[in-house]
């Protein structure tokens, strides 16, 4: 499955994703001590990223699911422009909602938690996905927002050159 990832991504511009590998809940990277210090850390980052409660709707064998998360301190954006997006998208069957239970801080310092807008997406492929979040962060302006492909099983943050 990672190598279908990223095949997909390297159709995408670079620069507008980064795959994050270690999804702790405060945002660090991978511990330079002991073995027992990277279990518990890889055991946390595990566990951070089984927190998205996602609908009944999503639990069917054949719905490809992903989630777009924005950060909690989103700037002035509410859902009925959210949902505007997504109808001129003509995107698939969207919930929104608080699909996200656990916590992230990205490298900019943006944090992702329970109180964090997402939406959840069906039937629509990975690259899709990734493209629909794109469009979200320049649409909307924001520098970053966390995607969740449960297709891929990948964590991705887009990141928006405009708002550098």
């Amino acid at each position: 499955m990672k190598n279908l990832f990223a095949k997909i991504i390297k159709h995408l511009p670079r620069r507008h994703f980064r795959e994050v590998k270690y999804f702790s809940p405060d945002g660090r990277d991978m511990p330079n001590g002991v073995g027992f210090q990277r279990g518990n850390f890889i055991k946390s980052c595990a566990d951070n990223a089984r927190n998205f409660t996602l609908s009944p709707a999503s639990h069917s064998a054949n719905s490809r699911v992903g989630v777009i998360v924005f950060p909690s301190n989103i700037l002035s954006i509410d859902c009925g422009a959210i949902t505007h997006h997504l109808a001129t998208c003509k995107s698939p069957t969207h919930t929104l909602g608080n699909a996200f239970r656990g916590r992230y801080v990205n490298p900019n310092g943006a944090i992702y938690d329970s109180t964090s807008i997402t939406i959840e997406l069906h039937n629509l492929s990975t690259r899709s996905l990734l493209r629909l979040a794109n469009h979200l962060s320049r649409t909307l302006n924001q520098p970053s927002i966390l995607v969740k492909d449960f297709a891929g099983n990948k964590l991705v943050l887009t990141i928006n050159d405009a708002m550098k």
